[in-house]
């Protein structure tokens, strides 16, 4: 089956035309419920930024790079997510270890000149220290541990880096398969799953998680309204980019929503409710539901959980104290 390559996820392509009873029926259903409203809305929002074809400006599109390498650099530029290169953590490290080796049997040679020292007055007084061996080994030592010091935090600084989402590796290999500008053997590394990192950088965990949630529902959304998608960066109808800002503005929206979802619907249970020992159930699971909301979407530490959750309970248990009975 033919794949859908898009924003960062992966949809197999549509087969065959749907009932266009059932579509119909479907199609009032979601105008009833005012879902198709709201998509409507994105949708206005994503052709604002993605205008006509006659207006789009055809120097974005991936399709007017030539095939190679200008090619799929292009399509990592469009989509910072698809920016997925090597650690190659194996090699540095050994680079690491052989640098250490090196510094190591300086360390010895330089134990050695101290022990087989004539003159032990050199040892306590290096200005009158005359020794140069002793001297040309510390200077040795001073190169290697500044190699060694940089190798490091380079080493460091890779490992800070994200994995990439698997999605956006096999997003990047249909790609890749679909145009077959880039050798096999030079696309071997996306391979190596874990030796991989994204250098997008850090993300919002709760936005990481809803944007392809999102881009999912849009991309179904148009097939079944049968909207094309939106081809500011590509004419090829299987590869879906929507604008990042937009997303990030929709994924931030339904964080608020859940983030009032969780202190507002248990207000309202816990006012339905008289019975205590109830309130106390139902503000033991809000408050659960809160930290694994707080720990999943965010990077609080543990003590800033044990804050966030006490301050949560400071507020059912100030709200059961007020309203004793509905």
């Amino acid at each position: 089956m033919k794949m859908s390559v898009h924003g960062d996820s992966v949809l197999p392509a549509p087969v065959s035309s749907q009932n266009p009873r059932k579509t119909t029926i479907a199609s009032r259903f979601l105008n009833l419920l005012g879902v198709k409203w709201l998509c409507s809305r994105f949708m206005a929002a994503e052709d604002t930024r993605n205008p006509s074809p006659s207006k789009v400006d055809t120097s974005l599109q991936l399709e007017n790079h030539q095939q190679g390498y200008p090619r799929f650099s292009a399509i990592t530029a469009c989509q910072p997510s698809f920016s997925i290169i090597r650690r190659f953590m194996i090699v540095r490290m050994r680079l690491l270890l052989y640098k250490q080796d090196e510094i190591c049997v300086l360390e010895e040679e330089l134990n050695r000149i101290d022990r087989e020292e004539p003159c032990e007055l050199f040892l306590g007084n290096r200005r009158r220290d005359t020794n140069q061996q002793r001297k040309e080994v510390m200077k040795n030592l001073e190169e290697k541990l500044a190699e060694y010091d940089e190798q490091m935090q380079r080493y460091r600084t890779v490992m800070g880096f994200e994995n990439p989402k698997p999605r956006d590796v096999t997003s990047l290999r249909n790609w890749i398969d679909g145009n077959a500008s880039i050798a096999r053997k030079e696309t071997q590394f996306l391979s190596q799953s874990q030796d991989l990192m994204s250098c997008l950088g850090t993300q919002d965990a709760g936005i990481k998680f809803i944007e392809p949630l999102l881009e999912d529902f849009m991309i179904r959304f148009n097939r079944f309204l049968g909207r094309k998608p939106p081809q500011r960066f590509s004419r090829d109808e299987n590869v879906h980019i929507f604008c990042k800002t937009s997303m990030q503005v929709w994924s931030k929206s339904l964080i608020v929503w859940i983030a009032v979802s969780l202190l507002l619907v248990p207000l309202g249970v816990l006012y339905c409710i008289s019975n205590m020992a109830v309130r106390f159930m139902v503000i033991l699971l809000s408050m659960a539901a809160f930290i694994l909301t707080m720990s999943f979407f965010g990077r609080a530490s543990t003590s800033d959980l044990l804050i966030a959750g006490s301050c949560y309970m400071a507020v059912m248990v100030v709200f059961v104290s007020g309203n004793g009975h509905p």
